[in-house]
């Protein structure tokens, strides 16, 4: 059943693709696919099925890409990211529409160019050309330069940040607030430092990062 909200996703996504020029054309063919998406949701919540990850991340597509014909929203791509789990494509995939959609509505430069970075850092590591091609194209409108990613330990560019926050004793929390991301997110970078460092816990991240910082 998961399966018919990924196919919803998918035509979804073709149909703002077809229709990039004039988004509302597509729109009652993405919300009539929509409206299928539910009706098979409710059947999953029916069977206790709705909380599998591969669920939550068709769904989050599906409602990611119906913004894309109508009103940009850079949150339902945060979203995304933050259920695509295992999926580095898709979470991929997802800071480059984020940071599409955040120059579209004219948000921060800022958090486009970092969701920019981390979109093409993930399709340099998984060897997805035409993602990278696409993001090098969007930073290139935007003329926006993507921080190059640091060697160091293998982190990407906002764990390095994110490393850096822990290293000031900022709580996921404060971290979420300095960055403008969820306290979630913040936790997953938080949790994805501490196994690539090969670290148990927060206080060795911190004095890593001092130290770091030190030298």
């Amino acid at each position: 059943m998961w399966l018919a909200i990924r196919l919803v996703a998918t035509g979804v996504q073709v149909e703002a693709d077809a229709v990039a020029d004039d988004a509302s054309a597509g729109a009652g063919a993405a919300d009539e696919l929509l409206a299928l998406g539910r009706r098979h949701r409710t059947e999953l919540e029916t069977a206790g099925a709705v909380a599998l990850p591969r669920t939550r991340r068709a769904q989050g597509l599906a409602d990611a890409e119906r913004t894309r014909l109508g009103t940009p929203d850079p949150a339902a791509w945060v979203t995304l990211a933050e259920v695509a789990g295992v999926d580095r494509y898709l979470a991929g995939y997802a800071r480059f529409r984020e940071a599409e959609a955040l120059l579209q509505v004219k948000g921060s430069r800022t958090r486009a160019a970092e969701a920019i970075a981390e979109a093409a850092e993930t399709a340099a590591a998984l060897g997805a050309a035409p993602l990278a091609e696409r993001t090098s194209a969007l930073a290139g409108r935007a003329r926006i330069t993507p921080r190059p990613a640091p060697a160091a330990h293998g982190l990407t560019a906002r764990e390095t940040e994110i490393l850096a926050l822990v290293g000031r004793g900022l709580t996921n929390a404060e971290i979420a607030g300095e960055l403008f991301i969820s306290t979630k997110t913040a936790s997953v970078h938080v949790s994805n430092i501490l196994r690539k460092l090969g670290l148990r816990s927060r206080i060795q991240a911190a004095a890593l990062a001092h130290r770091a910082e030190q030298s």
